[in-house]
Order: C-alpha cells, then sequence, then structure tokens
C-alpha cells in the first residue's frame, strides 16, 4: 500500500528505524488497526512513548472510528500528512509531516493529449469526468481497459501520458498530494479539483475543475513543459525521502 511507503517504510530507511520491533522506546503506528490497540496499550504501561500517525480520517468510521478515537487518546503525538488532517484528529498535540515523493524525477513531456488518472479503487468515486485518451490505472479490482495498480505499470503509463488528473470530491479535503507530486516528478501537468493540499502548488498546475483544465491545456499546450519544470524544481528538495526524513528524526528526537 502506499500508505505503508510514504508513512513507513521511507522514512523508516531514511533514519536507520526498525520496522515491527515493539520492543522500541518510541512507537510509530501508522495507519493504526484495531490489533494494535492492546500493543499501544501494554506500550503505555511499559512506558514506551506511542505516536499515532493518521493519514486518513476515519475518526467517525462505524467500523474504524473506535480504533482511531482510541489511538488518538493514547498517542502521546499525533501526525498528520496534511494541515488539513492535522485539524480532524482529536489531540492537542499533532504534527503534520507530508509523503516524500517515490518517483524517478524525469524529463517533462506534458505537451500532448494521452491522460491519466491513478489511484486506489476507492478513489474512483471521484472520477466524474473522462476525457478522451484516458488511461485508468487502479486497483487492487479491474476492469476491461483498466491498466491493474503496480509501481512498474504506473511508471510505464505515466513515462506515456501527457497530463494527470485529479478530480475530487467533498469529504476528501484532508487527502494528501503525493500523487500530484509523483506526477511532477514524472514529468506530466497535473489538472485538478481546488482541494487544500493543492494550494501550495498553484503557481505550476491547474487547480480550478478538471474540465476546464483540460481544454485550457489544449489552447496552451507550448506552455505546459515550463510548469512542470518549475514545479520540479520546487518539490525537489522539499518532499524528498531525505528531507522527509529528517522531519520525522526531528519529531522523534524531541520526544
Amino acid at each position: 500500500m502506499a500508505s505503508y511507503r510514504y508513512r513507513a517504510e521511507m522514512p523508516a530507511n531514511h533514519i536507520g528505524a526498525k520496522l515491527n520491533d515493539f520492543t522500541a522506546d518510541i512507537l510509530v503506528f501508522s495507519k493504526p488497526q484495531a490489533s494494535d490497540v492492546d500493543v499501544a496499550i501494554k506500550a503505555k504501561k511499559l512506558g514506551q512513548t506511542v505516536i499515532a500517525d493518521f493519514c486518513d480520517d476515519h475518526f467517525d468510521h462505524p467500523q474504524l472510528g473506535h480504533t482511531y478515537r482510541k489511538f488518538a487518546e493514547l498517542a502521546d503525538v499525533c501526525v498528520a500528512p496534511t494541515a488539513t488532517m492535522a485539524e480532524r484528529v482529536p489531540h492537542k498535540q499533532t504534527a503534520v509531516i507530508p509523503d516524500p515523493y517515490e518517483m524517478p524525477e524525469e524529463s517533462e513531456h506534458a505537451d500532448g493529449d494521452r491522460v491519466l488518472w491513478f489511484g486506489h479503487n476507492a478513489g474512483l468515486k471521484a472520477l466524474y469526468y473522462q476525457p478522451p485518451n484516458l488511461t485508468i490505472v487502479t486497483g487492487p479490482k479491474v476492469k476491461d481497459g483498466w491498466v491493474p495498480y503496480s509501481l512498474e505499470t504506473l511508471t510505464e503509463e505515466m513515462r506515456k501520458a501527457n497530463i494527470a488528473i485529479f478530480p475530487t470530491i467533498k469529504g476528501h479535503e484532508y487527502k494528501s498530494p503525493n500523487r500530484l507530486i509523483n506526477a511532477l516528478r514524472m514529468g506530466l501537468f497535473p489538472v485538478c479539483d481546488p482541494h487544500p493540499s493543492y494550494t501550495e502548488f498553484k503557481k505550476f498546475i491547474w487547480s480550478t475543475e478538471v474540465p476546464t483544465g483540460i481544454k485550457w491545456c489544449r489552447e496552451f499546450r507550448h506552455e505546459l513543459n515550463d510548469f512542470v519544470r518549475e514545479g520540479q524544481n520546487y518539490i525537489r528538495d522539499r518532499f524528498s525521502p531525505e528531507a522527509i526524513g529528517n522531519q520525522w528524526r526531528e519529531l522523534l528526537g524531541s520526544l
């Protein structure tokens, strides 16, 4: 899962932390599960520090809500990938640490009409508009015409595409901009609906409704690569695994 890579594996690899070592002085529960609650309770009794990392707003979810609220209660510190998500966490001390990018930086190739949408099946409900020449990369369920998701297939399709679309729906305001950032890394121009996490990048993306953005791209195709280059320059150091890992190191070192 992308959340595992961005919120656990990549930061741990950068700072030299262990995964699933319950003897550590500080335990970070990323995307906490019901089975983790007893582990966290035991850790607190033993004097270990507990951090809860929430990348989704499931606090009112009928099945997951109890676990999320319990972890917010148990945690010494909570972490979220966006400021909007941090505001939804019922805890006084919540740090914001973004997702790092994982795609390589490739030359811009936005001056074409091939469009890409990628993401988990759960995000398909946001795909209210499907422009011509659209490729969908998703999983785990796949229909005819869709490309099964894997890092390899996504990388291949990103190299073929020119524009990546990021429509959104009400309720998803807390989501991370990691897909947008990875699209820029791979040389695509992002066309987005308005979203709090995209505001930071508004100088080099389209962020006012996807259908209008697709039309605009046809008229200003010759300018898109310049925007992509500017975006790549902006994210290169700010969202690198090293930069995000250092933010985790700073937080953990302060406890």
